[in-house]
């Protein structure tokens, strides 16, 4: 950065001189430089949709994607188990160690551990937890400093609203009713869908009443 002014900030980028329009705030992307350190069968994430050079033989990497790093070219840049080279100035990446239950939905593994501290409780619910649960095939285990608030926030419905949600019945009078039929078929799904996860969910209640129940008699 050479110089700022109320509209615009100037630097050097790439040996050439840059300016950044503040009123313009969608038209570039901030980034702190730091340092990581990686080495082959490392997992790493990407955290940015692109692809990983101008060749069009390359794949776009996905947000939230995961690769091993099969290793590295002389040059420093890292061959990734799919065949891509990513170059190491790119740096849209981080390790893969863990990632939020978001970011693991489509997601399918062996086990899974959740650390799920009471910090996390205004983001805990049941539908997050039963996310987090089903990416395992074969077991999971949770952690956590409050095993009975963890309980509580997971027992707490919290029932989201989609758009169609907030508007009047009446403002759908242009295009016409739902037919009947459609409709009772979304709402089969629904319930299909609820029953689901109401199942899973009292199994995850259960599992955390017997460890917080443990934890009691241990003390």
């Amino acid at each position: 950065m050479t110089s700022v002014s109320e509209k615009a900030v100037n630097g050097v980028a790439w040996g050439r001189h840059v300016e950044i329009p503040l009123d313009s705030p969608g038209t570039f992307e901030l980034y702190r430089k730091t340092e990581r350190g990686f080495a082959a069968g490392d997992v790493i994430r990407i955290t940015k949709n692109r692809k990983a050079s101008k060749d069009k033989s390359q794949k776009r990497l996905n947000n939230g994607g995961l690769m091993t790093i099969d290793g590295f070219t002389e040059d420093g840049d890292l061959k990734l188990s799919d065949g891509q080279v990513l170059a190491k100035q790119w740096a849209h990446f981080d390790h893969g160690i863990s990632i939020t239950s978001h970011a693991s939905q489509g997601m399918t593994v062996d086990r899974v551990i959740v650390a799920q501290s009471s910090l996390s409780a205004p983001a805990s619910s049941p539908e997050q937890l039963y996310v987090s649960a089903s990416r395992a095939k074969r077991g999971m285990t949770i952690y956590t400093d409050r095993a009975a608030d963890l309980l509580a926030s997971v027992s707490s419905q919290r029932l989201s609203m989609n758009a169609s949600d907030l508007v009047a019945e009446n403002s759908f009078a242009a295009t016409g009713p739902m037919p009947s039929r459609l409709k009772q078929q979304a709402e089969r799904l629904r319930l299909a869908a609820s029953r689901f996860a109401s199942r899973g969910i009292d199994h995850l209640k259960e599992l955390l009443i017997d460890q917080h129940r443990a934890n009691e008699v241990a003390r």
